[in-house]
């Protein structure tokens, strides 16, 4: 029996996003202390068979990989999900891990759009307390002013106190205690959240019981004064800021001619099993395909305005502080 420090990471994936996280995979590998345990769990959905056997290669000495199928909690829930625009079931997954996984006492959640640029080791040496998660703000809303006025208006946040949910350490211990996944299936229930529905749930639940790191962990492709390539931590590739689908950024008031920190994706995707195919993927990038994305990302916007617009009693913020909608305590 291993005597090492087990360091549980859980990733949502179906084929959509395998080739991308592949280079996440590849660069927690590339960083791993051979001294400590990796258990990086799969939560799947619609997963080719090869992409299966693909992730379950990676497996090493120190590194563990397990795939678990969550076909049947996706169709118990679909109705409820209401998965829309270029967001699937698989956001919903990770509101399983501390029921479905209670041999781990912590866990760390990451998005499949990501890079790691150290040992994740560091993060489960960090003191939680009496708190659900370690987590970043939310970069993106405070870069588009859109997404900024629907956290402060429709949802009743301030900044930064509102994170993004694709990097979490979670106090999966705590939760369990604390009912935490018939607290999320009751919201779910009560209130449609249109924009960023898992996010904003979890940033309701956890109110309160977070801590904040700083940027360095959760690093959107944004240029900003004091984070480079060398001390970035983890690389959140998200929105349109795809290093595999673009040379560059051209989106709203942002342009760069290169996407900021791509270097650490490339350099990790060279050592992946997908790394041609994620070639193949860019050089087949279409102008229809990247027309798509910017319509979907205009779409986000459209609906954060339309939101922002509600009378204030038909906002979710509203709605709450009248007592229309009561959170499980």
């Amino acid at each position: 029996m291993s005597t090492r420090s087990i360091i549980p990471v859980f990733f949502a994936v179906d084929d959509n996003y395998a080739p991308n996280l592949h280079v996440l995979v590849e660069s927690i590998i590339a960083q791993s202390n051979p001294n400590k345990e990796y258990h990086l769990n799969f939560l799947v959905e619609n997963l080719s068979e090869k992409n299966k056997k693909s992730f379950l290669d990676r497996a090493k000495s120190n590194i563990k990989i397990f795939i678990t199928d969550m076909t049947k909690q996706s169709k118990e829930n679909n109705e409820a999900f209401k998965a829309r625009d270029y967001y699937t079931n698989t956001i919903y997954f990770r509101s399983y891990i501390p029921e479905m996984f209670p041999q781990y006492d912590k866990a760390l959640y990451l998005d499949a759009d990501m890079v790691v640029n150290c040992d994740i080791a560091e993060l489960f040496d960090m003191e939680m307390y009496d708190n659900y998660a370690l987590v970043a703000n939310c970069e993106t809303s405070n870069s588009f002013p859109p997404f900024k006025h629907y956290i402060e208006y429709y949802m009743g946040f301030k900044h930064p106190w509102y994170f993004n949910s694709g990097f979490m350490v979670l106090n999966t211990s705590l939760l369990r205690k604390e009912k935490f996944q018939t607290k999320f299936f009751d919201l779910l229930h009560k209130h449609k959240f249109e924009l960023i529905p898992d996010q904003d749930m979890l940033n309701i639940l956890f109110r309160g019981r977070c801590i904040f790191l700083p940027q360095v962990w959760n690093k959107i492709p944004l240029k900003v004064d004091g984070i480079t390539d060398n001390n970035v931590k983890i690389v959140h590739y998200n929105c349109v800021f795809r290093p595999w689908r673009y040379d560059g950024i051209d989106f709203a008031h942002i342009k760069y001619d290169k996407i900021p920190f791509e270097d650490i994706f490339w350099k990790h995707a060279k050592n992946c099993p997908a790394y041609q195919e994620l070639l193949d993927i860019k050089k087949n990038y279409s102008d229809e395909d990247k027309k798509g994305d910017a319509e979907m990302m205009n779409n986000l916007v459209l609906r954060a305005v339309r939101l922002t617009n509600l009378p204030i009693e038909q906002t979710f913020a509203g709605l709450y502080h009248t007592g229309i909608i009561r959170l499980l305590r």
